[in-house]
Formats: C-alpha cells, sequence, structure tokens
C-alpha cells in the first residue's frame, strides 16, 4: 500500500515476504550488535519466505516484524509448551516513528486471527525494559527466561494470548480487554450505541471507510487512523459510562452503518477546549461557523478514550438492524439514529456480533469460575429473521 506524502516522499506498508528484504539496511545495524548469528539467519529466512511487516520511507526500511507460523508438531526454541502460535521473530521500529508501533501491534494481532491463531510470542534481550513495557499495554507477558548458553545471553520470552485459558484469574472488562486484546468481556460493563460524523468515522475509522491506503503517517489525523488507543468527544451529558464499557460505532450522514467495536479505558467530564480538540478540529478541517473557541469548547462535555479493537466484516446498515431488533422484542419502533451516546442491552450487541460477522473466539461472557464465547442470539430469534 503506497501514498506520497506532502513532501513528495514515497511512503509504504506492506506485507511481504522475507526473500525481498535487504538486510544491509540501517535499522537492522543494533540487532547485529546483539546478535552475532544475524546475518546467518538472515540468509536462511530468506529461502524460508517468511511473511513480514515493513514500513518504509521512499525504500528504507523504519519498520518491521518478521513473522513465522508455529505448529503443535514443530519443535520451538522456547520452554513453553507445544502450541500453534505466531513467533514474532524480529520486531524494530525506529525511534523517530515510534508511533508506528501501535499500528505494528494492530496488524501483526490480524495478521494471527485471519488465520484463527491465538497465542503470540517474541523474545526480548533483558535489557529492553522499554519495548517490554510497551507491549504490556497490550496484554503480553514476561513468561519464563530463555538462556542461551552458545551465545551466552538471557532473553526472556514474552507471551501474548488471544483467548483466556481455563485456569484464568476472574478480570474486570477492563482488564480483560488489556490482557487479551483485542478481545472483549460483557460481562458487568455497560453497552452503548455511538454516533460518529462522516468526517470523524471515515478519518478515525478508516478499515471501514473503503480507503485504498494508509495516508500520510506523519499527519497528525493520519496517526490516529491506526492508533489502538483513540479519543472521543460528545456534548452528552451521561454519566453513566465509565472504564470498560462497550462502544459500538455507528456512521452518521448518508451511509449509516454500524462499523467498530471499543473499550472504554478512560472518561474525563470537561468543556474545557483542549489542545488535541483543537488540533482534531483543524486537521479535520471541521468548521466553526463562526463560534468563538469558547462556543466550540461547550459541545465536548465528554473526552472518551477508548481502544480500537473490532472491525465487523460485514458492517449492518443502521436501519436494517433498528428493524432486525424492533422484531426480535416483538416492538415496532421508529427508526431514528442516535444523536448521542445511546444505551442499548445484550441482545443487540449480540445481533452486531452474529450479523457483522466478528469472530465469536473474541467476545467473551463470564460463566462460573470461567469464561464462555457469546451466544449467539437464539435459534428461534434467527429463524425468525430469515423469513
Amino acid at each position: 500500500m503506497k501514498y506520497v506524502n506532502d513532501f513528495g516522499i514515497d511512503q509504504s506498508i506492506d506485507i511481504v515476504n522475507s526473500s525481498d528484504i535487504d538486510f544491509s539496511q540501517k535499522i537492522f545495524d543494533s540487532i547485529k550488535n546483539d546478535y552475532s548469528e544475524f546475518n546467518e539467519w538472515a540468509e536462511k529466512i530468506k529461502i524460508e519466505r517468511r511473511p513480514v511487516i515493513k514500513a518504509s520511507i521512499k525504500n528504507e526500511i523504519i519498520g518491521i516484524a518478521i513473522l513465522k507460523e508455529e505448529d503443535m508438531m514443530e519443535f520451538t526454541d522456547s520452554p513453553l509448551k507445544k502450541n500453534v502460535r505466531l513467533k514474532i521473530c524480529t520486531f524494530k521500529i525506529v525511534q523517530d516513528h515510534a508511533y508506528l508501533g501501535e499500528l505494528f501491534i494492530k496488524k501483526i494481532v490480524d495478521y494471527a486471527l485471519e488465520r484463527r491463531i491465538f497465542e503470540l510470542y517474541l523474545t526480548v534481550l533483558e535489557k529492553n525494559d522499554i519495548l517490554i513495557d510497551f507491549l504490556k499495554r497490550y496484554g503480553f507477558q514476561v513468561d519464563s527466561v530463555l538462556k542461551n548458553e552458545r551465545y551466552q545471553r538471557s532473553e526472556y520470552v514474552v507471551v501474548k494470548k488471544i483467548i483466556p485459558s481455563e485456569d484464568e484469574i476472574e478480570l474486570e472488562s477492563y482488564d480483560f480487554n488489556t490482557r487479551y486484546y483485542p478481545s472483549i468481556l460483557v460481562t458487568n460493563c455497560n453497552i452503548f450505541l455511538v454516533p460518529s460524523t462522516p468526517t470523524y468515522h471515515d478519518a478515525f475509522f478508516v478499515d471501514n471507510s473503503n480507503q485504498s491506503h494508509f495516508g500520510e503517517l506523519n499527519d497528525f489525523s493520519c496517526r490516529k487512523q491506526h492508533l489502538i488507543e483513540k479519543k472521543y468527544y460528545t456534548k452528552s451529558k451521561n454519566n453513566k459510562i465509565r472504564r470498560g464499557d462497550i462502544l459500538i460505532f455507528c456512521r452518521s450522514g448518508n451511509n449509516q452503518r454500524i462499523t467498530s467495536i471499543g473499550v472504554v479505558t478512560m472518561v474525563t467530564h470537561t468543556n474545557l477546549y483542549s489542545r488535541e480538540a483543537r488540533t482534531i478540529s483543524t486537521s479535520l478541517k471541521i468548521p466553526n461557523n463562526g463560534r468563538s473557541k469558547k462556543d466550540i469548547s461547550d459541545d465536548y462535555k465528554l473526552e472518551i478514550t477508548f481502544r480500537h479493537c473490532l472491525n465487523l466484516k460485514k458492517p449492518i446498515d443502521l436501519k436494517r438492524m433498528n428493524i432486525i431488533y424492533s422484531r426480535s422484542i416483538g416492538r415496532d419502533s421508529e427508526f431514528n439514529i442516535p444523536q448521542s451516546l445511546h444505551p442499548v442491552n445484550l441482545l443487540y450487541l449480540k445481533f452486531v456480533i452474529y450479523l457483522g460477522g466478528i469472530m465469536p473466539n473474541c467476545v467473551y461472557m463470564r460463566s462460573g469460575d470461567g469464561y464462555i464465547c457469546m451466544p449467539p442470539p437464539s435459534k428461534l430469534l434467527m429463524e425468525d429473521l430469515s423469513d
């Protein structure tokens, strides 16, 4: 996926194979210093043609993740028990482009889910505490220490699971999503339908706006498209929304559809015209219609920080969703897109998950001492909808 930024510099983010990588580039210098066997390993994986997520400016690599799928029967060089998992063999982002880190995590997790792989891991040198702290934000945990006697070094084995284990401790919705991102837990939390203007939606939920490129990664609004952590501003006076609640995002305007699901990480009640709110208004070219900064600031009553977790494979027409839900509860209701945060119930979310084609392994409910995948709407309801 290629594009040109404001300075006429070609940039791209691609999924390629390792045979196409130039391992003499500067990004690999520090890795070569830490791993004396790197050149030998690079020659090996060129032959193996492993999948690679690569970001570049012109022909210079600024971010890279080299992946390897491991199966139950394959020998693994980590102390983990044998399992189907995705190994992140190399993960490096140039410091000046650190904002790419979240994008790479998102793309790596998406790659795993597309192949129904629910466990990932990588090995990290003990000195690299900055990387470990970053990975922990998205559910990676230090599992053990791998000692390499041949090369006289020790590395942490850092593991991420997308589905909970049977003996997992009880977690609240926010902590569950942190541990198992992008999976969500729908027990003991509120669920809201959240309207977003076409301008906001198409800029911040690029995955569902039918755009064929990543945009200019050095631009503020484009960075927001690809971040996992995002902000939503609303003039709603809702005082019930809290950390861990589920947000179902719908696009307003001419093409009204439900597209994405997020989890609230922080709620701030404010009427201040924050620097970030000003930047968003400017970068998205939101007109002020002659209003003062104070007038514009009065529009923002809530600043909601959330994780963008799941995209619907099949976005749902909002009017159709309203009709389906109304039939399911035996009550007709006139279609109106919500103007602000609108509470919905678990049945509504079930229809969104089922009709939107979201993988059931990513949505959980608490059951007894463990977790179960959220069941679809009842068979009777689905039979009614097929009439």
